[in-house]
């Protein structure tokens, strides 16, 4: 039977109590406490002292925490028990039944009376360590604060810590460079010096043909200015979306530091490197000879084939190769062409690069072997077909909307519109 709120509680007169004796089961009680105001449940539990952290509290919580700790209140006293008296209380229940059952064995009482006092440490399974009471004591709290650990804590004390700041998004200047390291002429020369798929060195050819160390390990490095200045530079970029392939939206791309599991993932699924980005034999091999690693016994320079001359057009004129006109062919592809449409080509431009390949001088520069040193950093240009050692300008959406944004990325110029 639901008790009316007038009769129960609410005059100072009726202690708190009186509505837990008046209720005999919880479905009673909840429906009586349903019928008080919200202030009314909170006097009720700062009666019951336990008005701590309450002031946010819903009705059904309020109701629900008075429900809960109703078996804190004893039947057969009309004053509310406080906390500090109840567990005084319980002491003394439990001493009281050790008096009366002393033979009980159970596995938490057990425990509990081997280490009750320091002597009956001595009978305790850690007697065998074989030291003073007090040495006992601590090496036994030790012991029980270990199995008492958390699995939340011990995952926290063995997860692995990033050695810079997580970035959760990439910035605008990083987007941008992601766009030139997938659209830009970047080559892959070499990869050595893998360590148990956590670390590889990366050898790449810019859009200059400088050559740069790009290093992928906990803390990705790379020798090009942009990098020194402590910018994310176009290399590294190239080297995790085009030569090991990692996915464009994935965060490892643009972290400064990463997790060993992030490059176990990386080098593990890495695919075969694609013929598109691997740079030409001969770059490969003129970078050889300038680091050491190359053989003496072998030759310098590969010689490229001259291509037959029959059944093919001159790549300026269009005309066929007839067997008195004197040809010429490119070093670097082995295409045939007039020497005079050399020479006219020559008067329009001086470089005049392979109309096929584009390789300046018709690899004639590439074919003497000289390396060129651009900026401190030796340049394989020449040895590389469609590359130039001229700068690209890129203008960036900032250079539209601001118009006052002037840097440069290594190889790349920002233009401004006041220059």
């Amino acid at each position: 039977m639901v008790k009316k709120k007038s009769e129960l509680s609410k005059s100072e007169n009726n202690p708190p109590n009186t509505l837990f004796n008046h209720c005999n089961d919880e479905q009673t009680l909840r429906e009586t406490l349903h019928a008080f105001k919200v202030v009314e449940l909170k006097d009720l539990l700062k009666k019951m002292e336990l008005g701590k952290g309450i002031s946010g509290l819903r009705k059904e919580q309020l109701i629900e925490r008075i429900v809960t700790h109703r078996p804190l209140l004893p039947s057969n006293n009309n004053e509310l028990e406080k906390p500090s008296q109840l567990v005084k209380r319980k002491h003394e229940q439990d001493d009281e039944e050790e008096i009366k059952t002393p033979t009980k064995t159970s596995s938490s009482q057990t425990t509990s009376s081997q280490f009750t006092s320091p002597s009956s440490l001595i009978n305790s399974p850690f007697a065998s360590l074989n030291v003073s009471t007090p040495a006992a004591s601590s090496s036994t709290s030790s012991i029980l604060h270990e199995s008492v650990t958390s699995p939340k804590k011990k995952a926290k004390l063995t997860e692995e810590k990033r050695k810079a700041r997580f970035v959760p998004k990439p910035s605008i200047a990083t987007k941008e460079r992601i766009e030139r390291a997938m659209t830009q002429r970047l080559y892959l020369i070499e990869r050595k010096n893998r360590v148990d798929n956590l670390e590889e060195e990366f050898v790449v050819l810019g859009s200059t043909g400088n050559v740069y160390n790009v290093n992928i390990c906990e803390v990705p490095k790379c020798s090009c200015p942009d990098f020194e200045k402590g910018h994310l530079c176009k290399h590294i970029l190239f080297v995790f979306l085009r030569v090991l392939r990692v996915s464009q939206f994935s965060h490892c791309i643009y972290q400064k530091a990463l997790l060993r599991s992030e490059l176990e993932s990386i080098f593990k699924d890495a695919p075969p490197i694609p013929s598109s980005v691997q740079a030409s034999e001969r770059v490969v091999k003129e970078y050889k000879h300038l680091s050491g690693e190359a053989q003496e016994n072998s030759e310098q320079f590969s010689t490229v084939k001259r291509r037959p001359l029959q059944d093919v057009h001159c790549p300026i004129c269009y005309e066929t190769f007839g067997g008195s006109e004197k040809t010429d062919f490119c070093k670097m592809c082995g295409n045939n062409i007039h020497q005079d449409c050399i020479k006219m080509w020559k008067s329009f431009n001086p470089n005049f690069p392979c109309p096929v390949c584009r390789a300046p001088q018709l690899g004639n520069l590439a074919a003497t072997g000289k390396v060129v040193e651009n900026e401190g950093y030796a340049n394989l240009a020449d040895f590389q077909s469609g590359m130039t050692r001229e700068r690209e300008y890129y203008h960036s959406p900032r250079w539209y909307s601001r118009r006052r944004y002037y840097g440069d990325d290594d190889e790349d110029y920002y233009e401004s519109a006041y220059e």
